[in-house]
């Protein structure tokens, strides 16, 4: 998954809660964070992640092969 569109579940979760601010009470974050988060100044800390049921992992690849 990229980051875009783990910036894209994060805006679903912010419609379905109706604001920004209340999808950060869900999500236990303060409203500042997920606002960094949606614009992508800032990377999903473990509790975000978890709330949003994923893990990161790291990979690795060869140049020039996707």
């Amino acid at each position: 998954m990229t980051d875009e569109q783990v910036r894209k579940l994060l805006d679903e979760a912010v419609r379905k809660a109706g604001s920004q601010v209340a999808a950060a009470a869900r999500l236990g974050i303060s409203d500042a964070y997920l606002s960094d988060l949606r614009r992508g100044k800032r990377q999903p800390g473990p509790k975000v992640l978890a709330a949003l049921g994923l893990a990161r992992r790291d990979a690795y690849e060869r140049k020039g092969q996707r």
